[in-house]
């Protein structure tokens, strides 16, 4: 059986995701500083929980072998995640897990009709010291680099009532890289965020920009300010995402570790 906690029931599962830097996001739920929802087995004791960022990703953590639990997720996606995901203006549900042969075993078995599609993940930390040793490239005439405030919930979302108002206009920062004023690149906390550390996101949107270090001066502007201010930026990418990879180590970041997610459409 799957039952929601509320939020002032959040902490009960708080053991559940902790000491895996990769669950930050699920942690910014459980500590209220981005909106989401909690699944678990049982509110009193919970073994296993399901923690979904509202308009991102979820993670589930804990006992595989919480049998009952594991067995109703297509129920929990039919009643609340595909329709919640609709509704938010998501067409995509992705679900995040520990790279283990039992709890990739027991998904994949009883998502089967969703047909999800399994990838991996990369989580990279910080190096200070090798930042610090690392280039930036020149600015070239016509470029310019700016702090930027960013909206946590994507537009589309903003009104939904199942988003909190407290949430609807709340912004984190980044730094945009512009060209002749025109913005070309973005790097930025994506507002999954607890304590000090926060999740980069970057992005180079015209295909026409990409390959000529835009996205390397953003990330480095926002790497130089999260130091000074004493910010951790996670960097997160596909395990093929060969690009995102070498900006990352680039600037400093060291792989430390690796995860299954799944990707459900709809």
């Amino acid at each position: 059986m799957i039952q929601e906690l509320k939020p002032s029931q959040f902490h009960r599962v708080s053991r559940l995701f902790e000491g895996v830097r990769h669950h930050l996001p699920a942690n910014a739920v459980l500590n209220r500083d981005f909106p989401g929802r909690v699944f678990v087995d049982d509110p009193d004791e919970p073994r296993v929980a399901v923690a979904w960022a509202l308009t991102r990703w979820a993670y589930i953590s804990g006992d595989a072998e919480a049998s009952s639990f594991v067995e109703m997720l297509p129920d929990l996606m039919d009643r609340i995640i595909v329709p919640n995901s609709l509704e938010l203006g998501q067409r995509w549900f992705e679900l995040y897990c520990e790279d283990d042969p039992l709890w990739t075993t027991r998904i994949e078995f009883v998502l089967s009709r969703y047909h999800p599609e399994r990838h991996y993940e990369l989580l990279l930390v910080l190096d200070p010291w090798r930042f610090r040793r690392s280039a930036v490239l020149p600015l070239p005439p016509g470029v310019r680099v700016e702090r930027v405030e960013i909206p946590i919930i994507p537009q589309q979302a903003r009104h939904s009532l199942l988003i909190e108002k407290e949430y609807r206009t709340r912004t984190a920062f980044g730094f945009a890289c512009l060209l002749n004023d025109s913005r070309v690149a973005l790097c930025g906390s994506n507002g999954l965020a607890t304590g000090r550390e926060f999740m980069v996101d970057v992005e180079t949107p015209d295909p026409r920009h990409r390959r000529k270090g835009y996205a390397n001066v953003a990330s480095h502007a926002l790497v130089a300010d999260s130091i000074r201010r004493g910010y951790v930026p996670l960097w997160e990418a596909l395990e093929d995402n060969l690009a995102s990879l070498r900006l990352a180590r680039g600037l400093g970041f060291a792989d430390q570790e690796r995860y299954t997610v799944y990707r459900v459409e709809f």
